[in-house]
């Protein structure tokens, strides 16, 4: 099972974009992202459904279910 920050990542590669291009729709800084894609911290809850509809993906593939 892999973490969020890895399917993150992997989905983030899949759709071309780089971790600003990311940051950027989702109107954060780029730090953020890297910091989710180490493991050194997660999304808020409140951005999740931002993050599944740019990323193009399921909640089921964001979480790895």
């Amino acid at each position: 099972m892999k973490s969020i920050g890895e399917n993150i990542k992997k989905l983030r590669i899949k759709k071309n974009l780089t971790q600003k291009e990311l940051a950027n729709k989702l109107f954060i800084c780029r730090q953020s992202i890297s910091k989710w894609e180490k493991g050194l911290s997660y999304p808020q809850v409140t951005i999740i459904n931002d993050l599944i509809k740019v990323l193009e993906c399921t909640y089921e593939e964001l979480f790895d279910f």
